[in-house]
């Protein structure tokens, strides 16, 4: 097993937090990490899986029982102002064994399950002054 060893209440305990995938949404335009204004939704199977969200614009679902083998992601605009054109994608989520595996292999590639996504800019998103529409 793997696991960071804590206390908590004076009893021994084993945190095991490990990613079931991780998503970067990424602007293909510039080259860079979209890090504010998107959301991510699971949107199937409905309450399935919470994706947590991470500084510097990152999502995360972390592993744990009962996990379908894959999920409907919507990643869109988190305050609806259209800067970005929503995309919906099927994630596959690799079972307990396959990350555990890969998290005790003597070179763990997570890379395996971190999915990096362009979003294109949507019908609101601001232009350079010389860009024609």
């Amino acid at each position: 097993m793997s696991g960071t060893d804590a206390t908590i209440a004076g009893f021994p305990v084993v945190v095991r937090h490990l990613l079931a995938f991780g998503v970067r949404p990424w602007d293909p335009l510039t080259d860079r990490a979209i890090v504010a204004g998107v959301g991510a939704t699971v949107e199937a199977p409905a309450g399935s899986v919470t994706a947590e969200r991470h500084t510097g614009g990152r999502f995360s679902v972390r592993h744990r029982p009962g996990l379908p083998p894959s999920v409907v992601l919507r990643l869109a605009d988190a305050e609806g102002r259209r800067q970005v054109v929503p995309r919906r994608l099927e994630v596959p989520i690799p079972t307990w064994d396959e990350v555990e595996a890969a998290s005790t292999a003597d070179e763990p590639s997570p890379r395996q399950w971190a999915h990096q996504v362009a979003l294109f800019p949507g019908a609101a998103a601001a232009t350079a002054a010389p860009a024609t529409v």
